[in-house]
């Protein structure tokens, strides 16, 4: 098969689904920039890249992208199976009605919403899917997302701000006043990581950002996030982002 081309397309009240298997290094076909979409990894993993900023996603884990936000997703080392549900306006209007969802982006590792994405993978992998319970599942899914979404307490809007900035957990714990196992559980069922993976992520977009919009000198940015000397920050970056922050710079800064 093409790399690119979607091995099969469903359409179920509203939801298209595709099942693609991409080769290593290949990027995914994108959903409809314009429409809300579910994406997730049924084998095997990927680098989803958005904004200039480049994250690694598992297998299972699930992201929800509202209308008009455009991303890739690049297969890794041994390629990946990726499933997508795009919305039509319709069926979004629908959801939205009941729930607060796709007004923002979210990713979500939390077991539950992992299960029912391999319950859906498993079901669209199938000879003969049953349209019936492909569009259960899915309607169970956004359920089960829109139950995490709602009750999430107002401190972990702040954790990510704390992050940038944070030299380890417990400074994180510190600036947001929540114990260091809630955030850890936190961090783990939402992004997948740990809390120091996680603050290094943070802090590695931050520098990102202000790489592409301030015209700080790489050694200031490596100050001003807490790195340990600009050649600490530059590994730290490449191994992030697959780029060193000078060559970021020129492929995504001002021109």
């Amino acid at each position: 098969m093409p790399p690119g081309k979607p091995a099969g397309i469903i359409d179920v009240e509203g939801f298209r689904i595709s099942d693609e298997w991409c080769p290593p290094g290949h990027e995914f076909s994108r959903p409809d920039g314009e429409r809300a979409n579910v994406f997730f990894a049924a084998e095997g993993s990927f680098t989803e890249e958005r904004g200039g900023q480049r994250v690694h996603r598992e297998a299972f884990q699930v992201l929800l992208r509202p209308p008009g936000l455009h991303a890739a997703q690049r297969a890794n080392e041994q390629g990946a199976r990726g499933i997508a549900i795009e919305l039509s306006q319709e069926r979004l209007a629908g959801v939205q009605a009941a729930a607060a969802l796709f007004r923002s982006s979210l990713e979500v590792s939390e077991s539950g919403a992992c299960a029912l994405a391999r319950r859906l993978s498993r079901e669209v992998g199938r000879a003969w899917p049953s349209k019936l319970r492909l569009e259960a599942t899915i309607l169970e899914l956004l359920a089960h997302l829109a139950t995490l979404d709602s009750i999430e307490p107002a401190w972990t809007h702040a954790v990510a701000r704390a992050a940038e900035h944070a030299a380890s957990a417990s400074d994180v714990s510190r600036a947001v006043g929540v114990s260091a196992s809630r955030i850890a559980r936190y961090v783990r069922e939402r992004h997948g990581c740990t809390v120091p993976v996680y603050v290094r992520r943070c802090r590695i977009a931050a520098a990102a950002e202000a790489l592409v919009t301030s015209d700080l000198s790489i050694a200031q940015i490596s100050t001003e996030f807490g790195f340990y000397d600009q050649s600490h920050f530059s590994k730290s970056f490449k191994s992030e982002l697959g780029m060193t922050p000078r060559q970021y710079r020129l492929e995504f800064g001002a021109r």
